[in-house]
């Protein structure tokens, strides 16, 4: 499951904090107007952060349907999130299976 086959796996990252009670359409609706992406894209996952800064939901299309995982910390720590147009909103998995930043287009 979200392998992409001959294409490197996009990974788009939604720079504002959102209402973590936002469900599959409500995020495939952000994907479409904030980030400006198809959010049926099958090499893509968009992610998303909550105002706190302790949630995080990460949005994909497989083959039939949409997948949405969420990480909540139980502790004082914080997820670090890109917020401005410097930092790289868009990562590439590289051949190594490692992860890769680059810029985007859009900003």
């Amino acid at each position: 499951m979200l392998r992409a086959e001959g294409e490197q796996l996009l990974v788009y990252l939604h720079r504002e904090p959102i209402d973590m009670r936002l469900q599959r359409m409500g995020l495939t609706s952000v994907v479409q107007a904030a980030i400006g992406e198809d959010p049926f894209k099958a090499n893509a996952v968009y992610g998303f952060v909550g105002k706190r800064y302790d949630r995080v939901n990460l949005l994909a299309w497989d083959k039939n349907g949409f997948v949405l995982w969420c990480k909540v910390i139980e502790s004082q720590e914080k997820f670090v999130w890109p917020t401005s147009h410097r930092e790289s909103p868009e990562l590439a998995n590289s051949r190594s299976g490692r992860a890769t930043s680059r810029t985007s287009s859009r900003q």
